[in-house]
């Protein structure tokens, strides 16, 4: 892999956690495609969004610190997008499979 301007004090930890990230997303839309056929939008994205709490919270244990003031707004805002971005994602799914 050729990167450009690549730093060789790059921490192995983030690339690892990136390379993870993108394994998983793979495995999102796997998933997607396959359920997405019969359940809900709806259903799918609640399944997700408590399996993310949960990892997140899992992640979060050893150096969880409390958001305060702005953070709380700016939280309810990434969930809010979050959630929305997911159902029309399921949605385009569930449509595309359909179009086949």
């Amino acid at each position: 892999m050729v990167l450009k301007g690549f730093d060789k004090e790059v921490s192995g930890y983030g690339l690892l956690l990136i390379f993870i990230s993108a394994i998983f997303s793979g495995f999102v839309y796997i998933i997607l495609s396959k359920i997405g056929k019969s359940e809900h939008p709806v259903v799918v994205v609640n399944y997700f969004m408590i399996i993310s709490t949960l990892v997140g919270l899992f992640g979060s244990i050893n150096n969880w610190v409390m958001p305060i003031g702005k953070e709380w707004l700016l939280l309810g805002i990434l969930g809010v997008f979050g959630y929305f971005g997911q159902v029309y994602m399921t949605k385009l799914f569930k449509w595309l499979l359909q179009a086949k």
